[in-house]
């Protein structure tokens, strides 16, 4: 894989988390129970890490105990 070819995986891959996460946290939202926030049972947490080429950024989600 040539470098220009690993960027643009890198921002489609970055442009599609920007989009799916705020969209999968508020369908996750929606379907607990409505007294209870998904906060209650999921933390969100962002990871940014220097890689050889630039910053990578994810998210990952975790229950709670």
């Amino acid at each position: 894989m040539t470098e220009a070819s690993y960027w643009i995986w890198a921002i489609t891959l970055a442009i599609i988390a920007l989009i799916i996460v705020p969209v999968a946290w508020s369908l996750l939202n929606q379907a607990v129970s409505y007294t209870k926030s998904i906060s209650e049972y999921l933390s969100l947490i962002h990871i940014s890490e220097p890689t050889r080429l630039g910053m990578m950024s994810y998210a990952v989600f975790c229950l709670k105990k």
